[in-house]
């Protein structure tokens, strides 16, 4: 008897398939509220210019100060010439190679996992721009995504590393991952145009920034699940943690980090 009463007390609460029901009812019905409260489509005006009218006075305050500022002078100006040179020199090399070296190149590197037609294909994608008078602006379109991936690679190891070994650092980040590859490249555009005007360095650090969450997720979980064994095996020969990551843990993870890089 003293054991059904605990049961019968337990079976009285609601439970998770009748709460799932309830908010499909709830929601509903506080949307419905909410417009009859709020009446109309337009968002209210004192809204908007709470919210546009420091944005635009930034946006003002940025382009009148990108010459003189110590915060352009000092860091995104330096930035914007690191990663200019870099374009340059990605497009350049890519100019300077014969233009059939590079269809070949992918068809070999596709082909070398015996997907024959998605290497043909790939070769194809890459000529076509060529026969309609566009092979410059597609070789321009190449240097970017590479520089995206070089400026990832370099900022997501050793991210991910870091985020491997510190849950807390890990627990952090996760949430700011999160909203990096949820919203849509296009919006970084807006304070990348801000910051560094227009032109190919924003759209470059904007393809970063969409990007840099799948290297850091996947270095984390590459280094995480490398055996134990292998680790404590290195360690009882006297390797230190350096060399520990740099001759067991890295390469053992390098599949799964090649897999956020690609």
């Amino acid at each position: 008897m003293t054991a059904a009463a605990p049961l019968e007390s337990r079976s009285s609460y609601p439970t998770a398939d009748w709460q799932r029901r309830a908010m499909w009812i709830v929601v509903p019905l506080a949307l419905v509220a909410l417009q009859l409260i709020f009446a109309g489509t337009q968002l209210p005006e004192y809204l908007d210019e709470t919210f546009s009218d420091p944005l635009d006075d930034f946006a003002s305050w940025a382009q009148q100060n990108r010459s003189s500022n110590w915060l352009f002078t000092v860091i995104f100006r330096p930035l914007t010439s690191l990663v200019s040179t870099g374009l340059e020199t990605i497009e350049d090399t890519l100019l300077w190679v014969p233009w059939f070296v590079i269809p070949i190149a992918i068809f070999l590197y596709i082909a070398r996992t015996r997907a024959w037609k998605s290497a043909i294909a790939a070769s194809l994608a890459i000529i076509y721009p060529g026969l309609v008078g566009l092979w410059d602006v597609t070789i321009e379109t190449l240097a970017l995504m590479g520089m995206a991936i070089v400026l990832s690679v370099a900022l997501g190891v050793p991210i991910g590393i870091l985020a491997a070994f510190r849950r807390g650092f890990d627990t952090a980040i996760r949430p700011v991952l999160d909203a990096m590859q949820t919203i849509p490249a296009p919006v970084y555009f807006v304070p990348m145009v801000m910051f560094f005007g227009i032109g190919p360095v924003p759209a470059t650090l904007a393809t970063v920034i969409y990007a840099l969450p799948p290297v850091v997720r996947l270095t984390t979980l590459g280094i995480r699940g490398v055996a134990e064994q292998s680790v404590e095996a290195l360690t009882m020969f006297g390797a230190t943690r350096w060399q520990t990551l740099r001759k067991v843990q890295i390469p053992m993870a390098l599949p799964t980090i090649m897999a956020g890089v690609t």
